[in-house]
């Protein structure tokens, strides 16, 4: 069979026993290359579309699809490939097969080859890069086979994403008695998003905080999730879906003002685990890993606002309500075990250690970070591991208001520590990682995704040499060792630095004077920090770099260190001020430049971007600063 556009080439096979001649595949002309994918299956279908794309950025043309079993480049599922999300790529003289041990396998496939031979970075839209373009695409014969991800189930939580949701309009509206999340990302973000993560290995979202699927915008961002062919789950305040906010806006529905307490009226509440339960089911299918759990409103502990609670039979009565929710899962879910999580966040941490929960078998117990070290808490080492369960972890990369928000501070060595420890015990069943908005953490979360997927290959110095070029290394570390250390492993982080300035602005309009012999940190730690930061600013410019990639660094490094550098100024200065209200206007003037400084990450396709800051909302606190009187 000859097809356009593949000329052939005599080469020596790579990897074969004996000598062989053979002839590389050349693909010079995209328009006559054909992606044939199975039918019925989206998630292929879409990674296939992207594929299209991908070759026309190189080639100039976008690849045609087609549905069936004859083309360029042929998608299927062969369960001769063994294993879960497993894939074969084959390279003959004529074709590419990509096969599949099921969707995902092909569509981890298809994004191998296009990463290998395309050379598309699988973060390319967050960091703004495209493949450079070619006269032609050679494709010596050769098979690759994948190899077993190091965790099963590995994904994302996109939390606290207040810059997502405002950056585009025309996500809808959502329904949310909260100062936060009143839109919803929309549906071409999203895309990204979920491209994105699938690129990188990942098999698994949480598409938004506190998503109500009764709400059509957002249950379309589970639903699309679903489409792409991603596993979707909860966050760990809305078993079966059902935050409080959900609650709540579920019986105003009804005509009903209802508060949520699983003590004092849990058949309401059942009934609403119910409905939701039956709603996500419709929408995701086999698709979903359902959350277990009860905590309070708002991320809080059960006791804050559920009064019938209280701290000593919180943990009867969070066992009560996993065997509840489990029940009801069955009663909806009929797969024979279908695939459920609790997450040991906070208080829950505390109760799983002292042994006060009792976890229906099947459950994967989820062991967490403490947010503001980005460390695993003591329950990860102190409870015992048994045949009725999995163990998996949800770990922060991002961490609103304590930790990284605006400014990124996961260090791949503290990161590879811990899941290092978690891969030592075992309890790889499950990874979700805290992503917030993104574009800011990609070093973070480059870093644990490609530790989810490693295979136990995953070394720091490997790395780092693939995340950057070696000149810029030197000024990474600078920039990551520049973090004032609060001890006990916690940073001051952007949002912490936030957090501490408001304290300081509240007390400077109260006049009050001298800071509190426990404040932390002191304005000497600060200056030090500053002076890292300097270094790494003024030696940015030395170092030479692609084109391409460029302004990428600029905007990951050189933009956060002057914005971390601006804000431990701010921080600084409002200190001083506390005794020299004189020092108020240079205060002024670092927040002011952190502003100015961020506005380079807002060029091009990324107008607006900062347009949602609202969770630390500089605007507001410079506003603030500004009217306070010398």
């Amino acid at each position: 069979m000859k097809i356009p556009v593949l000329f052939l080439a005599a080469v020596a096979a790579v990897g074969c026993a004996e000598p062989n001649v053979q002839a590389a595949l050349r693909l010079t002309d995209a328009a006559a290359v054909t992606i044939a994918v199975p039918p019925n299956e989206s998630g292929v279908r879409l990674a296939a579309e992207d594929l299209a794309r991908d070759f026309e950025w190189v080639l100039g043309r976008r690849a045609a699809i087609a549905d069936g079993a004859a083309g360029t480049i042929i998608v299927r599922i062969d369960p001769a490939v063994q294993g879960p999300e497993r894939y074969r790529i084959q390279i003959a003289e004529d074709r590419v097969a990509i096969s599949g041990s099921d969707a995902l396998g092909a569509i981890f496939g298809i994004y191998r080859f296009s990463q290998e031979f395309l050379g598309v970075d699988p973060y390319w839209f967050w960091k703004d890069v495209r493949p450079a373009r070619r006269k032609e695409i050679v494709l010596e014969p050769r098979t690759i086979e994948s190899k077993p991800s190091t965790f099963r189930y590995r994904g994302w939580f996109v939390n606290d994403e207040d810059l997502l949701t405002e950056w585009k309009d025309g996500g809808g509206k959502r329904f949310l008695d909260y100062p936060f999340y009143q839109v919803v990302v929309v549906p071409e973000v999203a895309d990204r998003v979920f491209e994105t993560l699938l690129r990188a290995g990942g098999n698994l979202v949480i598409p938004a905080s506190f998503v109500d699927v009764m709400n059509p915008p957002e249950a379309a961002l589970v639903e699309r999730a679903v489409a792409r062919g991603l596993y979707v789950t909860q966050h760990h305040i809305e078993p079966l879906g059902v935050s409080h906010f959900a609650f709540e806006t579920y019986w105003a529905k009804q005509g009903e003002k209802a508060a949520f307490s699983y003590v004092k009226d849990p058949d309401r509440v059942r009934k609403t685990w119910a409905v939701y339960a039956k709603k996500w089911r419709e929408i995701a299918g086999d698709r979903i890993i359902w959350q277990l759990g009860l905590r309070g409103r708002g991320d809080q502990p059960a006791w804050a606002s559920d009064k019938g609670v209280t701290q000593a039979d919180a943990g009867k009565i969070i066992s009560r309500a996993l065997a509840d929710e489990m029940g009801i899962v069955r009663s909806v879910d009929p797969r024979p075990q279908p695939p459920a999580t609790l997450t040991l966040w906070a208080e829950g941490s505390a109760l799983m250690s002292q042994g006060a929960i009792d976890v229906p078998k099947g459950v994967t117990i989820v062991f967490a970070d403490k947010g503001a070290s980005q460390m695993l808490q003591a329950d990860f080492g102190s409870t015992p591991r048994t045949a009725d369960h999995t163990y998996g972890v949800y770990y922060h990369i991002a961490y609103w208001m304590n930790g990284p928000h605006l400014v990124q501070g996961a260090r791949p060595a503290k990161i590879w520590r811990n899941f290092g420890a978690l891969i030592a015990k075992g309890d790889t069943h499950y990874a979700v990682i805290n992503v917030s908005n993104v574009r800011e953490h990609l070093l973070g979360v480059e870093a644990a995704t490609s530790i989810m997927r490693s295979h136990g290959e995953w070394t720091e110095d490997a790395f780092w040499k693939a995340w950057s070029p070696p000149a810029l290394r030197p000024l990474y570390q600078e920039f990551l060792a520049s973090f004032v250390d609060l001890g006990g492993d916690a940073l001051l982080q952007d949002g912490t630095c936030y957090g501490a300035a408001k304290r300081l602005v509240d007390m400077l309009a109260a006049g009050r004077k001298g800071l509190a012999a426990d404040f932390k940190p002191r304005p000497e730690a600060l200056a030090q920090a500053v002076a890292r930061l300097d270094r790494v600013i003024a030696e940015f410019p030395k170092v030479e770099l692609p084109p391409e990639t460029r302004e990428f660094y600029t905007v990951n490094l050189l933009v956060q260190a002057e914005m971390l550098r601006g804000m431990y100024e701010y921080l600084r200065q409002l200190e001083l001020a506390l005794d020299d209200r004189s020092r108020l206007p240079v205060a002024v003037a670092a927040l002011e430049g952190v502003l100015k400084s961020r506005q380079r990450a807002e060029q091009g396709q990324w107008a607006n971007w900062y347009r949602g800051d609202k969770k630390e909302n500089l605007r507001a606190l410079l506003e603030r600063t500004r009217a306070l009187k010398q």
